[in-house]
């Protein structure tokens, strides 16, 4: 979808303010798809689906309907889609738990039909007619980028998603009852100067397993300190620390920064200090992150730092591998109970280039699981899109890369 969400179908400006507040924020190189819903030409349901490229979820971003089964519809269009696209999880978003999530603004009664009969959903141009009885939608063919493999039960798993009932039923229950699973909100979900509001709330429906480690989540705090956050994830897979928090991001940062950002060696050392079993893998043993320093005195000062821990890690008995590890390197860490932080080059899921951490918890099959400390807060992402974030094999090994010429470098953790 390009351009403007309200413009780009008839109907669809009418809609409630807030909502289209929320599918505006989307954007920069998001995929983004817009699901209308139709009766004799009258809009009776939208939904909206976004996610980051290169990776295997898709997030639905409110569905609006003054019919249940509409919104069913709806739903079950998205879900059979991104199943067969190679998604391994739908997410939705909600902005409340217990309000009755019904919209009817734009409707006069009888304009909205008892029974959904001759609806035509249409998915980024192409559309679908369903007609009454037993809601089995296809789908249709778009250019969306995704890759993976997949869970969820399918469209007769359960099918009150969206509206209210006529008995008040919230959309978030009946949700649970198709088979999505809540994901709690973390005390650091969200930029710290942002409005709770926008955090909202979230479920996830897995197409096969959900991943076999859960960790928890927290959305770094400033615009460096993903180290940091991605070490304290892993502590906490590891039995090691509670629940991650903003002093010990700060205090972490302070022993493992480099000048801002942090790099492998000080993320290691930092690791040992808390009880962690750490390894480092650098396909390099020349300094790295140069690429940032604006100035010779920056890069004298990064090269001094990485030095000095270098030497620490030497004096501790930390091995450091000169090596660019691969996928199967990653996975037997995994599958031996270890986690990893990797750095990626996170241009591809982003629309800039950086340098970033991600804590990979977990794989199966094609997917490796990991929870990215960042989110693009200022184009609607929530701690959805990067908690449990499925990232196929391709992609991780594409991303795992950064420089110029480029490096690779992972820290392996295990508990004690």
């Amino acid at each position: 979808m390009i351009g403007d969400v309200g413009e780009v179908a008839d109907g669809i400006r009418d809609l409630p303010e807030d909502i289209l507040r929320r599918w505006r924020l989307a954007g920069g190189i998001q995929v983004r798809t817009l699901v209308t819903a139709r009766t004799r030409g009258v809009l009776v349901g939208a939904a909206f689906e976004v996610h980051r490229p290169l990776t295997a979820y898709r997030k639905i971003v409110d569905v609006w309907s003054p019919d249940e089964r509409v919104a069913d519809i709806l739903v079950d269009t998205i879900e059979e889609r991104a199943w067969r696209d190679g998604a391994v999880a739908v997410k939705r978003w909600f902005a409340a738990k217990d309000s009755a999530d019904r919209e009817n603004d734009g409707f006069a009664g009888d304009e909205v039909p008892g029974f959904v009969a001759g609806v035509s959903v249409d998915m980024a141009g192409d559309s679908v007619d369903v007609a009454g009885g037993p809601v089995d939608v296809p789908g249709a063919d778009d250019d969306r980028a995704g890759d993976g493999r997949g869970h969820g039960g399918g469209a007769d798993a359960g099918r009150n998603d969206a509206s209210a009932d006529a008995g008040g039923t919230t959309a978030w229950r009946r949700s649970l009852e198709r088979g999505y699973q809540e994901m709690p909100v973390p005390v650091w979900a969200a930029p710290v100067t942002s409005d709770p509001a926008d955090t909202g709330y979230g479920q996830v429906r897995w197409r096969g397993a959900a991943p076999d480690r859960a960790l928890p989540y927290m959305r770094q705090t400033t615009d460096f300190t993903c180290g940091p956050v991605a070490l304290q994830l892993a502590l906490c897979g590891l039995g090691l620390q509670d629940q991650p928090d903003r002093a010990e991001e700060m205090r972490m940062w302070r022993q493992a920064t480099t000048v801002a950002g942090c790099d492998p060696l000080g993320l290691a050392l930092a690791a040992a200090d808390r009880g962690a079993v750490p390894e480092v893998l650098l396909s390099t043993e020349r300094p790295i992150l140069l690429e940032l320093c604006r100035t010779d005195e920056e890069r004298d000062l990064r090269r001094f730092i990485q030095s000095g821990f270098r030497a620490d890690l030497a004096d501790r008995g930390i091995a450091v591998e000169t090596a660019a590890f691969d996928l199967d390197r990653l996975r037997a860490v995994l599958a031996d109970g270890g986690i990893a932080l990797v750095l990626i080059e996170q241009l591809g899921m982003h629309a800039e280039p950086s340098p970033h951490w991600i804590t990979v918890h977990s794989v199966d099959g094609d997917i490796f699981y990991a929870n990215d400390p960042w989110t693009d807060a200022d184009l609607g992402e929530t701690y959805l899109d990067a908690l449990d974030l499925p990232l196929p094999a391709a992609t991780l090994d594409r991303l795992a890369w950064y420089g110029a010429p480029s490096y690779r470098s992972m820290v392996v953790l295990r508990a004690a």
